[in-house]
């Protein structure tokens, strides 16, 4: 996929507009007093917003708002990235989407909304929409634990969002890493696990005589990212670990209008001249930055990029006399070390803390714990639905 069907991805339907989804937007913005969620316009209420949580910025509501996803059901030609309420002390998103068994729910990302405004804009929206009910995600634990106990609401496992995954990625807790914890005051290296996996990959780079280095994702090479993003999630499911996400999901973390974000940092991760990883990550307040698309592609075939690499011919030599497995020895540490370039990077700008993000496989929130020293930093879903 080059640039052009990129933009045209991000600017044209999947699907036919249908009158269905028009009619759901317009009760939406004309009923429920919703705007569609503009980056350039609205970043500013976002960042009053921030205060060190993980989904307060417009990458989170790019993410998990959008409608991109083969799952929404309101026209992303006039919403792309879902709506938001912008009443003072009541910042929310809010986005329909359909559930593997049809069903119709709503969901809300809070970024100040308190529990009473959620609850009245709930009972609203029941009233108004065609739907079944209503998630609100990334609940802290006495949030969850009032909205569950006060206003009616119940624990999202009693009308799980996927089977496997009741609470998509926050089923198996959201994770964080403390970077303070990670390097000595003078920005060494100094968690094992990390440190390891830190010379393991320079030993390959150097054994083979790459280098990596990162380069920002503008418009006009997203569509490198967008075909990073497709083959890892072909990878996902050829393994049978596609659950809940697909690609589609991460269009709205490369439309221009949030990687234009001085607030977002958006690269491509280069070994050599070939593109590799993605990372796409927003700040979020209280020295807290938190990535949203993290990336790299594990298959060899692909990463060593004939067309790419000038040393490719000294590579087959190599394997010629050494074997296919000592040449690539230490290969598998690099989706490892592109998060500690990120870590170093960030702890050089002053972060104290970086969100991995949640997991729906227990392998890879084992791998964020005991490799990258993440700490869990769990929130909960509540549902709202019609008896």
């Amino acid at each position: 996929m080059n640039a052009h069907h990129l933009k045209q991805s991000i600017s044209q339907p999947q699907s036919e507009r249908t009158g269905y989804k028009m009619v759901l937007h317009d009760i939406l913005v004309n009923r429920l007093n919703l705007s569609p969620f503009r980056p350039l316009v609205d970043n500013p209420y976002v960042k009053t917003a921030k205060a060190g949580r993980f989904h307060q910025s417009s990458c989170a509501i790019a993410l998990y708002s959008n409608a991109f996803t083969q799952k929404a059901v309101f026209p992303y030609e006039l919403a792309p990235f879902g709506y938001i309420n912008k009443k003072y002390g009541e910042l929310f998103s809010f986005g329909i989407y359909r559930r593997s068994d049809g069903e119709l729910f709503g969901s809300i990302i809070p970024l100040t909304a308190n529990l009473e405004s959620i609850s009245q804009f709930t009972r609203e929206a029941m009233a108004e929409l065609p739907i079944r009910g209503i998630y609100v995600r990334f609940l802290r634990t006495p949030d969850y634990v009032r909205l569950v106990s006060e206003f009616g609401f119940t624990p999202a496992k009693e009308e799980p969002w996927l089977r496997d995954a009741p609470e998509e990625d926050e089923s198996l807790s959201h994770s964080r890493v403390d970077l303070r914890s990670m390097f000595s005051a003078g920005g060494e290296l100094i968690f094992p696990p990390l440190k390891r996996n830190f010379h393991r990959a320079m030993n390959f780079l150097e054994r083979t005589g790459m280098d990596f280095s990162f380069v920002p994702i503008t418009p006009e090479n997203s569509y490198v990212a967008w075909d990073i993003v497709q083959k890892h999630f072909e990878m996902l499911e050829s393994r049978g670990k596609l659950v809940g996400s697909t690609h589609h999901d991460y269009l709205g973390l490369l439309h221009p209008d949030i990687i234009s974000l001085k607030t977002v940092t958006a690269c491509l991760g280069m070994i050599g001249k070939l593109p590799i990883s993605v990372f796409i990550g927003e700040s979020n307040g209280n020295d807290a930055i938190s990535g949203y698309a993290g990336i790299t592609l594990r298959d060899i075939d692909y990463a060593t990029g004939k067309e790419y690499l000038p040393i490719q011919k000294e590579i087959d030599g190599m394997e010629e006399r050494h074997g296919l497995g000592s040449i690539w020895k230490g290969a598998s540490a690099i989706p490892t070390y592109v998060f500690i370039r990120l870590f170093s990077q960030f702890h050089s700008e002053g972060y104290h803390h970086f969100f991995m993000g949640g997991s729906e496989h227990a392998d890879i929130d084992t791998w964020k714990h005991k490799q990258m020293g993440a700490e869990k930093d769990p929130t909960y879903w509540a549902v709202y639905s019609r008896k």
